[in-house]
């Protein structure tokens, strides 16, 4: 996850990430709830025009990226 948020942020200025602690951090209920997360690690994209993509394949950083990155 480390590897993707340094790409993103050397690479991509149009990509944001967020690592959000639905188990630890109480305060992150409601949205969890909202965004039915129910297993961890669990990996959305969110475009900024409310459309939710979840992502499902391997956990490695070009795949997310790629995902992240497509239409």
């Amino acid at each position: 996850w480390e590897k993707l948020v340094n790409t993103v942020k050397n690479n991509y200025s149009n990509v944001k990430t967020e690592t959000i602690d639905c188990e630890l951090n109480k305060t992150n209920t409601n949205m969890c709830q909202k965004e039915n997360i129910l297993g961890y690690p669990t990996i959305k994209i969110f475009d900024g025009n409310n459309n939710v993509k979840e992502f499902m394949g391997r956990r490695e950083t070009d795949e997310i990226l790629k995902f992240a990155l497509s239409d």
